[in-house]
């Protein structure tokens, strides 16, 4: 089995989040050399509104992933759960990802936001191959695109990064909402993030999800 892109959601205590925040990402920065052969945590980034936390890692290796989650992620001192989503068929666009690169080391305010979609049974290609293709603008690009079936909550999962909440609402309600077979939506907005990846070992880990 080929990589797979992983989204771990990470919910803190009341009080708690900002010290889950630091030590986690203390953690993925020092993690061991053994770990980080099938483990390579590329972002982290956290919900303002909600206080939760997601990480995105590209994991080589399915059978490390229990592990890692029980002595890194769900170890921490805070943490109340967490929910993984897996996904292995999608794709990463790098216009995207050099975007949140950008505006994290320009320290600029613009937003993440995940979108869960809601298919109908039947019109799954066709809806992919339609988030594939959706236009993108100057301010507001795509990250990825992944099905999500195994998820009891989504079937395919849409990551935008724009310059605000409302015009990635607008973006949403357009662009996404419109299209035929998309049942429903739900987007958790991100406003801030630390990239966990320098810029050539993205250009590898990426590869296999690269359009």
């Amino acid at each position: 089995m080929g990589a797979s892109l992983i989204r771990v959601n990470v919910d803190p205590l009341a009080g708690e989040d900002e010290d889950v925040r630091k030590t986690l990402l203390t953690r993925l920065n020092a993690l061991d050399d053994e770990t980080r052969e099938t483990i390579h945590p590329v972002l982290l980034r956290w919900n303002r509104a909600r206080f939760d936390i997601e990480l995105i890692c590209i994991v080589d290796d399915l059978s490390a992933l229990d592990d890692f989650l029980m002595d890194v992620v769900r170890s921490v001192e805070g943490v109340n759960n967490t929910n993984c989503h897996i996904m292995s068929s999608g794709f990463v666009f790098l216009g995207g990802m050099a975007r949140a690169r950008m505006a994290s080391a320009a320290g600029q305010a613009i937003i993440g936001a995940t979108v869960d979609l809601n298919v109908q049974p039947g019109t799954d290609r066709q809806v992919f191959e339609q988030l594939y293709d959706l236009t993108e603008a100057d301010d507001l690009r795509k990250f990825y695109v992944f099905k999500d079936f195994a998820s009891a909550h989504s079937d395919m999962s849409l990551s935008l990064i724009g310059p605000d909440q409302a015009t990635v609402d607008e973006y949403v309600q357009r662009f996404v909402r419109s299209v035929d077979g998309v049942v429903d939506t739900q987007t958790v907005y991100t406003h801030g993030w630390a990239m966990l990846a320098t810029d050539e070992e993205l250009e590898g880990l990426l590869a296999p999800f690269t359009p």
